[in-house]
């Protein structure tokens, strides 16, 4: 599957590695936690409570380790693990299929990591390889590095139960804008941990469903901020941003208190939002793959957060060798009671 170079990825890897033992006194949280999840045989989306943190579209052998807590609130949490067991081949009308098999594995261990000693430790939910001929997930009491399974930790825990259900056809959204069907795995973490903040959009964000009225909405916000970006007005840009990079400054590094720092302290800043980029890429026209009502979208927190996929903001780079790539804005919107739009996230799936 292919994959979107996102702009909003180069401000959250360059801070995520401010964390670290010289930068330990700060007001910033000092620690992260982090799903490690291994794969065989399918392709997944990974959720924590409902919202998107980052996708594998290799139905190999695949890895992933990356921060979730801008997911995560105290208490019970749900990670779900939204996969398809993908064949490699496609219906005649072009549909991918997928087939549970022998051989499909999902691993999916959490990590809380102290970011000023690097001192960790881990628990391990979930271990499963699918037996065809039991016509079931196997949960194994051994790791893929063969140690004993961990369910409790200080202030984190799973009791190690989980679901898998059906999801309706087309039902994983990719950064392609590509859907397919398959599953969904759920099981709960549990954080006794009360220095993650609550989602500002929380109180305020209403529950949308798939109309033409929801898409026409979405649309105009995408526009209204791509408008903001063609004319290079940075403080607006700032303004509708503010809270995700508050929080962000607050989970992601030691040095930035606010969402002012955060910005400073970033590479170009705001710079980036201009009509031209420095590396001389230019802002496309707002646009969607299809039309607008069957453009590919994907609702997260049961259905209070929306955008479209693939991100219908981004830059036009040069060539690169024989690939052309594009920098892109991956926001996530949601709306309130009002009817107004307001950004809810900066997603880059990292």
């Amino acid at each position: 599957m292919g994959k979107i170079l996102r702009l909003m990825a180069v401000f959250l890897v360059a801070t995520s590695f401010l964390k670290g033992p010289v930068m330990a006194q700060s007001s910033n949280i000092d620690h992260g936690y982090y799903a490690i999840i291994q794969t065989e045989g399918l392709a997944w989306a990974l959720h924590v409570n409902d919202l998107f943190m980052r996708e594998n579209g290799d139905r190999g052998y695949a890895t992933s380790n990356g921060n979730i807590g801008l997911g995560l609130q105290p208490g019970k949490n749900q990670i779900s693990l939204l996969f398809s067991p993908l064949t490699g081949e496609k219906s005649p009308d072009g549909d991918f299929l997928f087939e549970l098999r022998d051989g499909v594995m999902i691993s999916i261990s959490i990590e809380r990591r102290n970011f000023g000693t690097q001192d960790s430790f881990e628990i391990n939910p979930i271990k499963l390889r699918y037996n065809a001929a039991e016509g079931a997930f196997v949960n194994e009491d051994k790791t893929t590095a063969g140690l004993d399974r961990v369910m409790a930790q200080p202030d984190m825990s799973s009791d190690g139960n989980f679901t898998i259900t059906d999801l309706p056809p087309q039902s994983i959204v990719f950064d392609t804008g590509e859907r397919i069907g398959g599953y969904r795995l759920d099981f709960d973490l549990v954080l006794n941990d009360d220095d993650l903040r609550p989602f500002h959009w929380s109180r305020d964000a209403v529950v949308m469903t798939d109309t033409p009225e929801t898409r026409r909405g979405l649309m105009q916000a995408y526009q209204r901020l791509h408008d903001q970006i063609a004319r290079g007005d940075g403080p607006a840009i700032f303004r509708e941003a503010r809270p995700i990079w508050d929080t962000t400054a607050y989970m992601l590094t030691s040095s930035s208190k606010n969402a002012e720092e955060f910005v400073e302290n970033t590479e170009l800043g705001l710079d980036r939002f201009q009509r031209t980029q420095p590396d001389g890429s230019e802002l496309q026209p707002l646009s969607l793959i299809g039309p607008l009502e069957s453009a590919s979208i994907q609702f997260m927190a049961g259905g209070r957060l929306v955008r479209f996929r693939p991100d219908p903001i981004f830059w036009g780079l040069p060539p690169n060798g024989d690939e052309n790539g594009t920098d892109s804005f991956p926001v996530v919107f949601y709306q309130n009671a009002s009817g107004e739009w307001h950004i809810a996230d900066v997603n880059t799936g990292l």
